[in-house]
């Protein structure tokens, strides 16, 4: 990190955020959000690439909010995606959006703990 940018505090982070915008399908899934940001930082910090272009923590919550300014609280994902697919300006809706940053970064961060296939670790079956 480099100096002067500000220092964002682990009490700063939000311990969960509860996902609730498709409960009507699904029970809500209480996402462990500080755990995650932290778990990404601490990637960030042993690769000297993420380091050289992640210089303030901010920038790495753009890996999740992508899109959205460089903020501590950025915008639901329901305020661009909605209930169904946007063909015409290539928007998932919510359920593929949350699934395709889910999923993907759990595949391509080869995270063993939670599988991107184990549905039940995030979804309580209603």
């Amino acid at each position: 990190r480099s100096a002067g940018f500000p220092v964002v505090a682990i009490d700063q982070i939000p311990e969960t955020v509860t996902i609730s915008e498709l409960a009507d399908e699904y029970k809500p899934s209480v996402f462990p959000h500080r755990k995650v940001v932290l778990a990404i930082a601490e990637r960030a910090q042993s690769s000297d690439l993420a380091k050289a272009f992640h210089q303030d923590q901010q920038t790495l919550c753009m890996g999740c909010h992508h899109n959205s300014p460089k903020s501590l609280e950025p915008p639901k994902c329901a305020s661009c995606h909605g209930k169904t697919t946007d063909l015409a300006n290539n928007k998932p809706d919510l359920k593929e959006a949350y699934h395709g940053q889910c999923i993907t970064c759990h595949q391509k961060m080869d995270v063993k703990t939670v599988l991107a296939t184990d549905c039940v670790k995030c979804h309580e079956k209603k």
